[in-house]
Formats: C-alpha cells, sequence, structure tokens
C-alpha cells in the first residue's frame, strides 16, 4: 500500500470514528428532545383535563408512549411526523380551550357580576373594578367590597324578614315569610299565604277598629241624652275625635285621649251602676217589707173585722148602752195605767170570741193587753177592744177562750207584751 493510501485510510477511519461519535451524540440528544417532547405533551394533555369541563377538547390532546418507545395519541410521532404545522395543528384543541376558558370568564364578569351588581344597585365604590377582576395577577381581593356589600344587602333582608314576621305574628298569621326566591320573581306560595293572611287580618282589624270607633260614639251618644243627677259626662266631648286609622301621631294622639275621658266615664259609670245595685237591693227589701206590711194589714184587717163582728154582736145583746161620761179621769195612754192593776173576767162569749172584764174607761185603754190567770197560774192574753165607764170588751190574743172562766183574774201585762207604739 503506497504511503498515499495508508493516510487516506487513517482520514477515513478518523472520519468514520467522528461520524461514529456524532451519529451517538445525535442520538442521545434526539432521545432527550423525544423525552422532553413526551414530557411537554402530557403536560399539555394534563392542563387541558384540568381546564376542560365537558367540552370534549381535552380528549382531542391525548398522548402516551408504550412498551416499546412508541409515542400514541393526537400529539404522538405518528399523528405528526413529516407535516409542517402538524405540531401546532395538534395542539390546536389547548388554544381553543383556553379562548373557551377565556370567553366564560368573560360572560361571568360582564354578565353575571355586572348584572347583579345594577341589579342589587350596588353603590358605585362596592362594585366590582372589571380590570382588575380581568387580570390574573390582579384578581386576587378586587370582589372583596362587593361580596361586603351582597353580605349586607342578604343580612338586611334576613333583618327585614324577621321584622315582617313579628308583623306577622302582631296579625296572628300563622305562617311565616321566608323570603324565598323563586325563578319569575314573585312570591313563593307560602310566602304569598303568609301575606294574604296578613292582609285579611288586618282587614278584620281595621273592621273591628272602626266597629268599635262606632260603638263608642253610639255611647257617647246615650251618655250625653243620659239625665243623671250630679254626674258630668266628659266623653261626648272627645268622641268627635275618634276615627281615621290610629296610625298617624295626631290620629294616635287623639284616640288616646278620647279613650281617656271614656275610661273616666266607666268608672262614673261603674260607681252609678254599683249605686244602681244597692238601689236594686234597697228595692228588694222594700218589696219585701211592703209585703210584710200588706201581710199584717190583711191580718190586722182580718182582727178588725173580727172586733167589728163581736162589737155589733156585743150590742146586740145590749151589753151596749149610751152613756155619759163619769167625773173619774180617762187613762188615754200606756204610762196612766196602773202596771199593777188587777181585775176579773165577767163573762165570756165563746161563740163570738169575747171576754168581758170588770175593768172601766177609768182603768185601761183600747190595745192594752190583759194577762188571765188562775190560781196563779197562765191562762190567756187579751186584748182590750173597747172600754165603758161599766167594763171592758176583749178579746183573745194567746191561749184558748175554752181556758177562761168567770171569776178568773186579770192583770195588766208587763211592757214587753204591748203595742210597740205605747
Amino acid at each position: 500500500m503506497s504511503k498515499s493510501g495508508k493516510i487516506i485510510g487513517v482520514a477515513a477511519f478518523v472520519l468514520a470514528l467522528a461520524a461514529a461519535v456524532l451519529a451517538f451524540f445525535e442520538l442521545k440528544q434526539a432521545k432527550a428532545h423525544a423525552g422532553r417532547y413526551a414530557e411537554l405533551a402530557q403536560a399539555v394533555g394534563a392542563a387541558a383535563k384540568t381546564l376542560d369541563s365537558g367540552s370534549g377538547n381535552a380528549a382531542k390532546l391525548a398522548f402516551s408512549v408504550d412498551e416499546k418507545g412508541k409515542e400514541q395519541g393526537a400529539l404522538g410521532w405518528e399523528s405528526t411526523k413529516g407535516l409542517a404545522g402538524a405540531t401546532d395543528s395538534a395542539a390546536a384543541p389547548l388554544k381553543t380551550l383556553a379562548g373557551q376558558l377565556i370567553d366564560q370568564r368573560e360572560y361571568l364578569i360582564n354578565n353575571l357580576i355586572d348584572q347583579v351588581a345594577k341589579t342589587l344597585e350596588c353603590p358605585a365604590d362596592k362594585q366590582p373594578d372589571m380590570d382588575a377582576v380581568s387580570s390574573l395577577p390582579e384578581y386576587e381581593g378586587s370582589l372583596d367590597k362587593f361580596n361586603g356589600f351582597v353580605k349586607a344587602r342578604a343580612n338586611r333582608d334576613a333583618q327585614v324578614a324577621n321584622r315582617v314576621n313579628q308583623v306577622l305574628r302582631v296579625l296572628n298569621v300563622r305562617g311565616t315569610y321566608k323570603g324565598i326566591v323563586t325563578e319569575n320573581g314573585s312570591l313563593a306560595q307560602n310566602d304569598a299565604q303568609a301575606f294574604a293572611d296578613g292582609a285579611k287580618n288586618l282587614g278584620n282589624l281595621q273592621g273591628n277598629y272602626q266597629l268599635m270607633v262606632q260603638t263608642l260614639r253610639d255611647l257617647s251618644s246615650t251618655l250625653r241624652s243620659a239625665q243623671v243627677s250630679g254626674v258630668q259626662w266628659v266623653s261626648p266631648k272627645a268622641a268627635g275625635n275618634l276615627g281615621g286609622t290610629g296610625l298617624t301621631e295626631g290620629e294616635n294622639s287623639n284616640n288616646k285621649d278620647a279613650v281617656a275621658q271614656f275610661r273616666n266615664d266607666f268608672e262614673t259609670l261603674k260607681a252609678q251602676l254599683a249605686r244602681i245595685d244597692l238601689l236594686e237591693n234597697d228595692k228588694l227589701d222594700l218589696q219585701e217589707e211592703i209585703a210584710e206590711l200588706k201581710e199584717k194589714l190583711a191580718e190586722t184587717k182580718a182582727m178588725y173585722e173580727q172586733d167589728e163582728e163581736v162589737l155589733r154582736s156585743y150590742y146586740r145583746q145590749g151589753l151596749g148602752m149610751n152613756y155619759t161620761t163619769t167625773d173619774k179621769e180617762l187613762k188615754t195612754t200606756y204610762d196612766q195605767v196602773k202596771t199593777d192593776l188587777s181585775g176579773s173576767v165577767l163573762k165570756t162569749e165563746a161563740k163570738y170570741g169575747y171576754v168581758v172584764v170588770n175593768l172601766t174607761e177609768c182603768d185601761v185603754i183600747p190595745e192594752l193587753r190583759l194577762a188571765v190567770y188562775r190560781d196563779g197560774k197562765y191562762l190567756a192574753l187579751l186584748r182590750v177592744l173597747a172600754t165603758t165607764p161599766f167594763n171592758s170588751l176583749t178579746v183573745v190574743e194567746d191561749g184558748s177562750i175554752a181556758s177562761i172562766a168567770a171569776g178568773d183574774t186579770v192583770v195588766v201585762g208587763g211592757r214587753a207584751l204591748q203595742p210597740a207604739e205605747f
């Protein structure tokens, strides 16, 4: 081999060796790039899955490597080799997904947050800053003021519901207002029913109020026309101030003044009714007394009718006669009668019920009670019916005429036996 041939052989060997080394390094570099690509492809797929919410775009960014190192999926080598822009085209679903997320964010910002703020009449200083909300570095905390306003609004609505329920309870409504939000903004059925019941009860309350006002006015008219001695009614002057709804300060004040005057009259009326009650009791007592007096009067009438019959009988038998008063002093009062006076029975007449005693008009007076004794034993009580200058006519008050006989002793009865008028 010539010298030049040796040199060419060495050079070829060196070049072959260099080519082999270069090929080795290129292969190693290619594997490194393939590994990095696989990592990027897998990262793109994972990001797509994280961002996707059912649009199906994440499925278009599939990538995997099998056991033999062969790439699979839309981002694999078989789908992208030899095609200009194939990788960019394969990654297009990620761009689409990102665009959709941006559109969704813009929609939420412009059509949800902004519209909600306007609907809730959020003050300008509490409204969201759309630029800050749209900016990734500045969005955090950009809704704090708006969130505070929404919470305050919700708290206010809760307090309003609480106050509304207080009013409903005053109106005796069993239902509860819960402030439920419906799709069309109308009241929920239970809330609507609670307000309907409240309106009904309020109407009843107003009707009852007007009825009471009219009743008080009628009462004031009655009191105005009532003529009660020593009583001055004050409520008729206040009746004209009643009325209205009673909800304004003026109406409320007038009603309070009128009610106070009615209360004064009620106290007066209460006292008058108590007085009437006492008078009714007195009336009942008087009626009882009148009944007793009528009964006594009937008894007295019967007694006098009996006395009259006795007198007629007495005079028919010639025991009565015309006479002139003796010169002796006549007795006219009980105090003039001697309490130790005694006499005797002259005659009894059982048929007509009278007893004649020997005491005269100078000894006794009509209506005087005389006790009859025999041998110290009490027999009967007599009432002097008439006196004469010779004797006295009596009738039996207590006991039996059959137990009395001529010659029995008669004495003046004690004070307790005499009539009250003596």
